[in-house]
């Protein structure tokens, strides 16, 4: 005697439930409180201003390791929110590494908005 047994189902989720942070993007990105001191210094060290890069070791590239390097290549030649989203006409940041997430890149896109001040 042989059978065949059929089975079937429908199953249905919410991707934004199974996935929340799909995409690098979180509900709990808050941007409202940046400061350089809390929040963009510690991004750039550890992105940016790491040796051989922006660290202040290499001649040809930005010194990021303290606060005057950063605001000048920030605001004097307008490139970090630039290179940072890999927008056209910047060298994507951070170089060799893949791009940051949405929330880190939203806390910097704060800082700059707001007067990147040195706070």
């Amino acid at each position: 005697m042989t059978g065949s047994v059929f089975t079937g189902g429908c199953y249905r989720d919410k991707a934004d439930q199974l996935y929340p942070n799909n995409g690098g993007t979180s509900a709990t990105c808050d941007t409202s409180n940046i400061t350089y001191s809390g929040t963009v210094k510690a991004i750039i060290d550890q992105h940016c201003a790491i040796a051989g890069c922006h660290d202040g070791s290499n001649a040809s590239t930005y010194d990021m390791s303290d606060y005057s390097g950063l605001y000048y290549y920030c605001v004097a030649t307008n490139q970090l929110l630039g290179s940072i989203r890999h927008e056209n006409g910047y060298v994507a940041m951070p170089q060799g590494a893949p791009q940051l997430d949405d929330c880190t890149i939203n806390k910097i896109t704060s800082w700059v908005n707001n007067g990147a001040l040195n706070n």
